[in-house]
């Protein structure tokens, strides 16, 4: 899981949207000995519009490996 935040600017929340959708994932921790491809479990955020000026989502994402 991982928590971020991302910036109300059309292209960052953009990119972040994009990849959300998209669901496809690869996961490398080589600290961990892990990687491997995954989907997402649960994602959750504070805003529901990132496109504002100025506005800040904190973003909660937890991925599982896909099967």
């Amino acid at each position: 899981y991982g928590d971020f935040d991302v910036g109300g600017s059309s292209s960052g929340s953009a990119d972040v949207t994009v990849l959300l959708y998209q669901n496809d994932f690869q996961v490398e921790a080589p600290e961990r000995g892990l990687q491997f491809r995954a989907e997402i479990r649960n994602y959750s955020t504070s805003v529901t519009n990132l496109y504002e000026e100025g506005s800040v989502g904190d973003f909660h994402l937890e991925l599982i490996e896909k099967r």
